[in-house]
């Protein structure tokens, strides 16, 4: 099973799990045909324009609050989307908001609401965001970087996918969890 079958399998997956539908259903909305899921997990292959379709139609429709899977590159919804309309209208309302390419809105509001220098925040995502050094790392717990890390895992910012799921492995964020809400 090549990566892209693999990735899109895990989309399919976790939003079938998170949203209550069946994978056929999710498969034919997605792929429109109910039998694309089955054909990639037994090993059929995919053209890569479908594939991009695929996926493009996950991050069009991918529910807040769920966070992206850290091994899935994922294109910015499109504008006009429903994930692009709910990043604006969070974005509006929320320092925990998440812009339509998925990552956190504002991390200048994030760290005014956290009360952490945003020099700070920014080496905490160049560290330990996807694709950074200690990306496979949590930040020690207690430290201003760990809070940091916390917020956007919590938030569902795609950098920080792998954390959130290493916290809800340690019973910190529930699957699918929703951010606190701002004071």
């Amino acid at each position: 099973m090549d990566d892209i079958s693999a990735q899109i399998i895990r989309l399919v997956d976790r939003y079938a799990r998170h949203t209550g539908h069946t994978v056929a259903t999710v498969s034919l909305a997605s792929s429109s045909s109910g039998a694309t899921y089955g054909r990639l997990l037994h090993g059929h292959d995919i053209t890569t324009r479908r594939a991009a379709r695929i996926v493009q139609w996950f991050s069009d429709r991918w529910p807040a609050g769920l966070p992206w899977p850290a091994e899935v590159p994922r294109p910015a919804p499109s504008p006009g989307s429903p994930a692009a309309r709910a990043a604006a209208e969070a974005a509006s309302s929320s320092p925990l908001a998440l812009g339509s390419d998925g990552r956190i809105a504002s991390l200048g509001a994030l760290c005014a609401w956290l009360g952490v220098d945003r020099n700070l925040a920014d080496k905490t995502v160049g560290l330990y965001g996807a694709g950074g050094p200690r990306a496979h790392r949590a930040p020690r717990p207690g430290s201003a970087m760990r809070e940091i890390a916390d917020a956007l895992a919590r938030a569902g910012d795609v950098r920080f996918a792998g954390h959130a799921e290493r916290m809800a492995l340690a019973g910190l964020l529930a699957p699918g969890a929703s951010p606190p809400e701002a004071a």
